[in-house]
């Protein structure tokens, strides 16, 4: 007759946060692997940096360096926008 194996409540919480931890782990790899599409998604710091290039505004420019990684973008018949609270901001123009 085949014995039963019994866990602990301290081994089934160890087992979840191993579990949990590769989850983690795996999901980190995916996304720094493939990174957001260029078409939309968080704006990160070199986007800012490549974005600044075409924006005429210097304001505009200095609220994506204080909001930008709070902020979603994306690009439409060459004009990118920000989205926060709302509201659809236009940035300026992309090549």
């Amino acid at each position: 007759m085949k014995e039963r194996i019994k866990f602990t409540y301290a081994e089934i919480l160890i087992m979840l946060a191993i579990a949990v931890a590769i989850l983690t782990v795996s999901w980190s790899i995916v996304h720094y692997c493939f990174p957001v599409a260029p078409t939309g998604g968080v704006l990160r710091q070199s986007m800012i940096e490549e974005t600044s290039k075409y924006v005429a505004s210097p304001e505009t420019i200095r609220l994506m360096e204080k909001h930008g990684p709070n902020y979603l973008y994306e690009i439409d018949k060459g004009i990118m926008y920000l989205h926060r609270d709302g509201r659809r901001i236009e940035v300026g123009r992309v090549r």
